[in-house]
């Protein structure tokens, strides 16, 4: 296998000399019939083999109990690497939403347990990893060796808290409301609506502060009837009052005397038959009223009797309090139910914001033709060697030279975006030796297909939050200053001023915004020339996407 290693470093160094020589131009019949391409994927199928072949080997090992040590001699295995027990996680096909669920359950179980070997882990890895997913493995040897490398790779494309957060959040907004007013469709919205939550405060998503907008969203989700019984129970106390009455004799109140009372017995407590509303005791009361002195009730005719109010002397065996009784939960429910057009309050910089935005009006200038021209905000921790960046880059761009031969209009759309960029300016051509690639920091790069643009169907997508060997991202190394985006509550509560509303979009707007040049060797990209052998480096000096806020957090 090391004999392979080297045949292949060799016909690499050979495949440079050609790329070199300008004797040797695009229609020779190396570059034509794409020798190298075909080349490199029989080096890494044979290299296939060979590892497949040295698993076996391990596994028969590991079955019998012994390995050869170093020294020749034989050593005993732990018995926790000759008898696995079966480990049961849950394939993983791509879909970000089901990402967290299979990263910590993967680390739990497999990566930090205990005198597992690499080439043990890289197994477990490919039997649960499938479809898309498994796709950007195929470029990575199978050995144990690999493993860090592979499970790097699937940490790079997925590993996103800004894409989790958005994929959760689109998914709640779209929420489907009720179908009908079952209770089985209530709690689906219900349920669904507090899991989403729950997964967004997992990512560390300030839910605690979204009373009004869940309020507001959980509200617009459930059936109008609902919606009013929801309402009602805010509206329905479980206690009107605790007054018992306790009157002294009625016949000391002598305007009382010959009325049909609507309850005769009111001086004795009992229950309360019935609450009337303002609207229906209107429509009860008739002409007539009798009044006593101060101390007495006041008697007024209605169609059910002569009903009795105002006061009455209170006798030698005690007080009577009479009170409203009100649940502090469901007083908080009402004030979060009210509340929800009231403006958020705005939260305070925190010391980094302040670093990022003294660096943005220090380093931001405009340029005679009138774009703007920045610096990008680093920390003071950031990495200066970018160890295995282009790596994972190249891995990316392999798999999507795989999607572009299954569609050539998504490849031929793809190139003219690419070039259309370059030919803009917004990137420009370099040539970047081997021993330097830790210098810079590669970005992989990938196609977003967007059916309903009216700008530019197919785009690419370069990402930033990419993490090299060593863990490290250019966005986690960035400064994202504080966050200047409108809260979406000012947001809905605007739309809503006006009885129509235009959505606009500016193409490539942030691709306009000009990088140092002082910056340029921290990132660039790869790219495959019309699919040929050979790659080219270009600097992106242009900003790629925005952050959180000035445009300073790229991918």
């Amino acid at each position: 296998m090391e004999q392979l290693k080297i045949r292949w470093a060799e016909f690499e160094a050979a495949h440079k000399r050609l790329e070199e020589d300008s004797d040797v131009g695009p229609d020779d019949p190396y570059f034509k019939e794409d020798k190298y391409d075909k080349t490199y994927e029989a080096f890494l199928m044979n290299l296939g083999l060979f590892q497949d072949r040295l698993l076996k080997v391990k596994a028969e090992t590991l079955r019998l109990g012994t390995q050869p040590a170093a020294d020749g001699k034989v050593n005993d295995m732990d018995v926790n690497r000759t008898k696995l027990p079966a480990i049961v996680i849950g394939d993983f096909s791509g879909d970000i939403q089901d990402w967290v669920r299979f990263r910590d359950t993967f680390r739990e179980m497999v990566i930090e347990r205990p005198n597992l070997p690499n080439i043990f882990k890289m197994n477990y890895l490919r039997s649960y990893v499938k479809g898309e997913a498994a796709e950007l493995l195929q470029e990575v040897p199978s050995g144990g060796d690999h493993f860090a490398t592979a499970w790097q790779v699937l940490l790079s494309h997925y590993d996103n808290k800004r894409l989790l957060i958005n994929k959760l959040m689109t998914k709640l907004m779209s929420l489907p409301a009720m179908a009908n007013d079952s209770a089985t469709e209530l709690m689906r919205v219900l349920n669904g609506v507090r899991n989403l939550l729950q997964a967004l405060k997992a990512l560390g998503s300030p839910i605690d502060q979204w009373d009004h907008f869940t309020v507001f969203l959980t509200r617009s989700k459930i059936s109008p009837k609902c919606q009013s019984k929801w309402e009602d129970s805010l509206m329905c106390l479980p206690t009107i009052t605790s007054y018992q009455p306790s009157c002294r004799d009625t016949k000391k109140w002598p305007h009382l005397k010959g009325l049909q009372l609507a309850d005769p017995n009111f001086e004795r407590p009992g229950r309360i038959d019935v609450l009337l509303s303002t609207q229906i005791h209107a429509r009860v009361i008739q002409e007539g009223l009798r009044k006593g002195d101060d101390n007495a009730p006041i008697a007024m005719k209605s169609r059910l009797g002569w009903i009795l109010s105002g006061r009455a002397d209170k006798t030698s065996q005690g007080g009577t309090i009479v009170c409203l009784q009100t649940n502090g939960q469901l007083d908080d429910l009402l004030r979060s139910f009210w509340e929800i057009e009231e403006p958020p309050r705005a939260l305070p910089w925190s010391t980094e914001d302040k670093l990022c935005e003294e660096h943005y009006k220090k380093n931001t200038v405009r340029l005679s033709d009138g774009r703007y021209q920045v610096r990008l905000p680093k920390k003071l921790e950031a990495p200066i060697d970018w160890v295995n960046s282009r790596q994972i880059a190249r891995s990316c761009l392999l798999s999507l030279e795989r999607k572009f031969v299954r569609n050539p209009k998504l490849r031929t759309e793809y190139s003219t975006a690419i070039a259309q960029m370059i030919e803009s300016d917004q990137m420009r051509k370099v040539a970047i030796e081997p021993q330097d690639y830790g210098a810079h920091y590669f970005l992989p790069h990938h196609a977003v297909v967007k059916e309903s643009s009216t700008t530019t169907r197919v785009r690419p997508v370069f990402n930033a939050s990419a993490r090299n060997a060593a863990g490290h991202s250019l966005n986690e190394n960035l400064m994202t200053g504080p966050n200047l985006l409108p809260q979406l509550v000012l947001v809905l509560a605007h739309w809503r001023c006006y009885p129509i509303a235009f959505v606009a979009d500016v193409s490539k707007m942030y691709l306009q915004v000009r990088l140092h040049p002082d910056d340029w060797a921290r990132r660039s990209k790869s790219r495959n020339r019309s699919l040929r052998s050979y790659y080219d480096h270009v600097w992106m000096w242009t900003l790629g996407f925005p952050g959180q806020s000035h445009s300073t957090k790229i991918g």
